[in-house]
């Protein structure tokens, strides 16, 4: 009879473990989508900027890639002045 009690104990955890890795699993994924998301359309907008030469690149100041534009404007500037 205890065998039988902790053998069920052990299918319980093994349960409880399986459920808990599949649902770090899903929230993993969600978490990593979601920077996907926002670093892929922030990419895209600054890439379409530099390709068609929209300079200066504008953002907001509480944007979190406000400093990376303004380094990439003054390089364009930079750029700008040497080829002259």
């Amino acid at each position: 009879l205890s065998g039988h009690y902790f053998n069920a104990q052990q299918e319980i955890l093994g349960d409880t473990l399986n459920i808990a890795i599949l649902i770090s699993i899903l929230i993993y994924f969600w978490i990593g989508r979601q920077i996907y998301r926002y670093m892929s359309l922030n990419l895209y907008a600054f890439s379409k900027s530099i390709s068609e030469g929209r300079f200066p690149i504008a953002m907001r100041r509480t944007e979190v890639y406000h400093d990376l534009a303004d380094t990439i404007n003054l390089a364009y500037v930079k750029h700008k002045h040497s080829r002259i």
